[in-house]
């Protein structure tokens, strides 16, 4: 009764889900809440990487089909994204357990502690809030750790030159050499 992204024993594989927009026009707000639950499988010595929420603009991908194909990180034009990071991919990573945020193709900012054990193996609850204000948008990530209290993770970080229109929500998971399981619920 929840979303696998990867299942299988392969290397770099990416799956990704891409839902819908039910409307369009101008936003004030956007709130997208999930749960998520990133695991090693049986024998592996590093965490898979994490699993990336992707905002896409109506105006640039459409109200439905397919999202925009990503690389090793969600480098796609005009998509605001957050990447829960569980594998230090090398020096552009502050550490294993991380919170990237990315927007046009950049990555903007790294959140070096987020509150909780992204890569646990339980279920981690996650709201992403992002609220328009002059010149851009305020992102604030709270994630609740299973039995934990509510962690601000991200603080509304401004990102300017976002306008807050109609997006679309894509759940991405990618795993290169470390293998697990990336899911989703709710």
């Amino acid at each position: 009764s929840f979303l696998r992204l990867t299942d299988t024993l392969a290397n770099n594989v990416r799956n990704d889900v891409v839902f819908t927009a039910t409307g369009d026009g101008r936003q004030d707000s956007i709130a997208v809440d999930f749960d998520f639950r990133i695991a090693r499988r049986p024998g592996q010595t590093a965490d898979p990487d994490g699993i990336t929420l992707a905002l896409l603009p109506v105006s640039i991908y459409g109200l439905a089909g397919p999202g925009p194909v990503f690389g090793t990180a969600p480098d796609a034009p005009g998509v605001l994204a957050l990447h829960l990071d569980t594998n230090n991919s090398g020096s552009s990573d502050p550490n294993a357990n991380h919170v990237q945020l990315h927007y046009n193709g950049a990555k903007l900012a790294d959140f070096a502690d987020p509150g909780v054990t992204l890569a646990s193996g339980d279920w981690n609850h996650a709201r992403l809030l992002v609220e328009r204000t002059d010149g851009g948008v305020l992102v604030s990530l709270l994630l609740t750790a299973p039995g934990g209290t509510e962690v601000r993770a991200i603080d509304k970080h401004f990102v300017g030159g976002v306008e807050l229109e109609a997006h679309r929500a894509m759940f991405s998971a990618y795993q290169g050499t470390a293998i697990g399981d990336q899911e989703l619920d709710n």
